[in-house]
């Protein structure tokens, strides 16, 4: 849970710039507008009057497009951040590879019991 607040916190707190200079939070880029770029980009084929002047509008943020892949390579760094800020090795590396840790557990009070010490590698 502490790792999804601080996701959230950290997109919060960065802004995707417009083209028309407004900005817009992370978290919405990468919820509400992108729903509305794939939608302009793939959904609406000229189904309606105007629409062509709808997909000239958008063009500049569809998804091959220079601005949409500099925001895609800045949510990847971002989210790379607060990968080495939460990151907990221990349980998120040595854990996961000692024997059985794998399977479900009844409740973070039973932990994972290693098949060898943590200093030896497995099946030595």
């Amino acid at each position: 849970m502490r790792y999804r607040r601080s996701l959230v916190k950290l997109f919060s707190d960065r802004y995707v710039e417009t083209f028309t200079g407004e900005r817009i939070s992370y978290t919405r880029f990468l919820t509400d507008a992108l729903v509305l770029i794939h939608h302009v980009q793939y959904g609406i084929n000229n189904r309606f009057r105007g629409a062509s002047a709808l997909i000239r509008a958008f063009a500049s943020y569809f998804t091959d497009s220079d601005w949409y892949k500099g925001r895609k390579e800045e949510a990847l760094q971002l989210m790379g951040v607060a990968d080495l800020q939460l990151y907990d090795f221990y349980r998120g590396t040595v854990r996961s590879r000692w024997h059985g840790c794998n399977k479900p557990r009844p409740a973070k009070r039973y932990p994972c019991v290693p098949s060898a010490p943590p200093d030896q590698p497995i099946g030595h």
